[in-house]
């Protein structure tokens, strides 16, 4: 039984239809930075559900490497996104979309925040950022609610 409360994105700069224009090309999605049993099930949901909206090709990829160095309190990604670019340009993808999901428990139940930031591999700019919050009984619950709720505000963009 699915009982998630997920909440409208606390922060995005998402226009509706502002990545319409993507619609040609693909999005390269690596593996979400999360604890090892939700990296596989909340990437494959977040694609699952991108790809069913957005009707663009999403490809997704393995874990990108990580910054030796991440300056967490300027609130930049813990993935290294210059590797990322790389790989995404490699696979042939105009957009770039690396996650984060963090999963905090507390006696109300579990909270998991699914934190997006979109790159264009034209230049490698960011072109958005999104953080979706969701709660539920268990991690794997809030986790997937929180990946899904954001691939729907993302496609929401195409």
């Amino acid at each position: 039984m699915w009982l998630a409360g997920c909440a409208e994105p606390t922060a995005s700069s998402i226009a509706p239809g502002s990545l319409g224009g993507m619609r040609s090309g693909s999005i390269y999605v690596p593996a979400f930075d999360a604890k090892p049993s939700l990296v596989s099930v909340t990437t494959g949901e977040f694609v699952a559900e991108l790809s069913s909206r957005a009707r663009v090709l999403v490809v997704r990829g393995n874990s990108i490497a990580h910054d030796s160095n991440p300056d967490v309190t300027s609130g930049s990604m813990l993935q290294n996104i210059e590797a990322g670019v790389q790989t995404a340009r490699q696979a042939g993808a105009n957009l770039l979309v690396t996650g984060e999901i963090n999963v905090h428990g507390s006696a109300q139940g579990v909270t998991a925040e699914a934190i997006l930031q979109v790159i264009t591999l034209a230049d490698g700019s960011t072109i958005s950022r999104l953080r979706q919050v969701c709660t539920a009984p268990t991690e794997r619950e809030a986790a997937v609610g929180a990946a899904r709720q954001a691939a729907q505000v993302l496609a929401a963009g195409f």
